[in-house]
């Protein structure tokens, strides 16, 4: 039944459906988010170009959106730009990669200290927005202890890992239909989807619905080296950095050459947002 159907008795007696290959080849290819602005979330990156001394090297596969050479490109979190100078598709040089390709490109007016494993490479104009809370919905795994308020874990979203804390259990849902089975539970165990609100303890990080992009909306939550639960990002809290998205926008379009002065106005006002809403 891999290849051809099988002939034998023993098998045919229960199973009438197609092969494996069959199966295979009826799968239709995910869609690529080739209208949505760029998100490229970075897997590794070191000092040097592409066949160069000059740059910096970025790996990572483009989850959203466009890039071609020449283009600007910025750092989340962080806020710094820089300047595409080569492309890389599968070991081979290119002007420009789309949602779906892994590439490798080499950054012009970059500093390496502004690059972590996890960051997300966007656009100026549309920048990914960052959070530190979000509202989750989870499949809770074989746990020893059940899910209580204030749960102490580590988030997993790609290659970041960032401690973070369930600061309310909003609903248990029924597995099959998803209707609400109970509103404020008291603990969550095995076996169960719910939705909860999780924030982060240290920093924000760049973070989407699934909804809006798979990849950059499904999480991982582990403690003491076991995975506890898993699940997908419905809502999130984008209330700060709202207005530091605006304010990107908006420096782009006045200063679109200048991106000294660019990066100088966007962390000053970041910062005073922060601060006048603590």
């Amino acid at each position: 039944n891999l290849v051809k159907k099988s002939q034998l008795p023993e098998l045919t007696s229960w199973y009438h459906g197609p092969t494996l290959m069959e199966e295979i080849d009826r799968f239709e290819p995910p869609t690529r988010l080739l209208d949505k602005p760029l998100r490229m979330r970075v897997t590794d990156f070191f000092k040097g170009g592409i066949g160069s001394s000059g740059g910096v090297s970025v790996a990572g596969q483009i989850e959203a959106g466009s890039v071609q050479i020449g283009e600007q490109v910025m750092v989340v979190p962080g806020n710094e730009t820089g300047y595409i100078k080569s492309l890389q598709v599968d070991d081979e040089p290119t002007t420009w990669a789309v949602a779906g390709d892994s590439v490798m490109m080499t950054l012009t007016h970059l500093d390496i200290l502004n690059l972590s494993n996890g960051c997300v490479l966007c656009t100026p104009s549309n920048p990914v927005p960052i959070t530190s809370s979000f509202e989750a919905q989870i499949v809770v795994f074989d746990v020893r202890v059940p899910l209580t308020l204030g749960y102490q874990v580590v988030l997993h979203l790609g290659s970041l890992n960032e401690p973070a804390s369930l600061i309310k259990l909003v609903e248990v849902l029924d597995k099959s239909t998803g209707e609400v089975v109970k509103r404020n539970p008291r603990c969550l165990t095995k076996g169960m989807t719910a939705k909860v609100q999780i924030k982060l303890s240290q920093r924000a990080i760049p973070l989407e619905t699934f909804k809006d992009n798979k990849q950059l909306g499904r999480i991982m939550l582990r403690k003491g080296g076991e995975t506890v639960a898993a699940g997908v990002v419905t809502e999130v809290n984008y209330r700060i950095d709202s207005f530091a998205r605006m304010t990107h926008y908006m420096l782009y379009r006045f200063y679109p050459l200048d991106h000294r002065v660019y990066k100088i106005n966007v962390i000053i006002i970041t910062k005073c947002t922060t601060i006048s809403t603590i």
